[in-house]
């Protein structure tokens, strides 16, 4: 369909490589597969049971002029924008610390991709915090025992309502509301007791990785803990340390109710110190604020009182969680 000095085919094998090499994090999962899907998404359609070969000339022509981006007002031009626009997918999912194991969020890269593309604006790191709230909202109504939700079928229904959205407010940021509230989705109480029982650490995740997605789905939502700061930053922290296991041996350590963000700086000056100890090696204010944004309950945090303190940080979690995103 193209001049013989474009090969579509070898374009998509070059930024495979280059793709996989800039962003090892999900090099398994970087194929021309997902490089045609985005392709298509900038046109408009969808490839669920196809490939590029399926398209008609007359939206490869439309493709290649997407691929070549010649706006005179953007400084990046080409085959540049459509990869840059791309790699602003992948580095606001890997700056928020997801990973692949918490959920499939490959449909999601192509999504993002679409929305970097049409809004040049847009910043990775306006965005980093507001996708980290959207997968963790999806990943609660997947608790609820909705079905993937951050699928390519729903991706295909929001790429539509991405091309209709009216940019209004800036810094650009990713919708994800909007979206979630166009397939009708809310967050259940239910949702969220369920969440709550099923969430334990896993261990092997590294700085701020998230891996177990109902602790993703928690801690994320509890925007205090966080507010205005990049999520990368942050890290997840055992309020009475793991390393205290066999001294505290009445209750899981892993449990969410002994689950926190923490600056990974803080996270590391806090080591394997007891909760006590901690809070009052800090002065105050920056004691008082750890424990109300992460939902401390009203008891001493001596270790006899850890079994006690999990469980009705738990509930505390539980009613912040129903109370902020549960409709009325």
């Amino acid at each position: 369909y193209l001049d013989d000095s474009i090969n579509p085919r070898e374009k998509i094998r070059q930024w495979v490589e280059e793709f996989k090499t800039e962003f090892p994090e999900y090099e398994q999962h970087i194929d021309r597969k997902l490089f045609a899907r985005y392709s298509a998404y900038l046109i408009n359609i969808d490839l669920l049971h196809s490939g590029l070969k399926s398209i008609s000339k007359k939206d490869m022509d439309k493709l290649h002029e997407k691929w070549r981006f010649n706006e005179p007002t953007q400084e990046i031009t080409g085959y540049d924008w459509y990869k840059e626009s791309f790699k602003k997918a992948f580095r606001t999912i890997i700056r928020s610390g997801v990973r692949y194991k918490v959920m499939n969020t490959m449909p999601l890269f192509c999504l993002l991709g679409i929305f970097y593309y049409e809004n040049p604006g847009a910043e990775v790191e306006d965005n980093i915090n507001e996708v980290f709230q959207f997968i963790s909202k999806a990943l609660l109504f997947e608790q609820a025992g909705f079905s993937s939700i951050i699928s390519y079928g729903k991706c295909r229904n929001w790429r539509r309502e991405l091309y209709k959205w009216d940019v209004s407010e800036y810094p650009v940021k990713f919708p994800g509301n909007m979206l979630l509230e166009s397939e009708g989705l809310a967050i259940s109480k239910q949702a969220v007791e369920q969440a709550i029982n099923r969430s334990t650490y896993e261990h092997g995740s590294r700085g701020a990785e998230f891996r177990n997605n109902s602790v993703v789905a928690i801690l994320g939502l509890i925007e205090e803990s966080y507010g205005s700061e990049d999520i990368s930053n942050y890290a997840v922290d055992h309020i009475f340390p793991k390393s205290k296991q066999d001294q505290i041996n009445s209750v899981d350590l892993d449990r969410i109710g002994n689950l926190q963000l923490l600056p990974q700086n803080a996270n590391r000056d806090k080591s394997d110190k007891l909760p006590n100890e901690w809070l009052k090696s800090l002065d105050k204010r920056a004691a008082d604020r750890v424990m109300n944004v992460n939902q401390y309950p009203d008891i001493e945090v001596e270790r006899d009182n850890a079994e006690r303190f999990i469980e009705e940080r738990e509930q505390k979690l539980t009613d912040y969680l129903v109370d902020k995103y549960v409709q009325k």
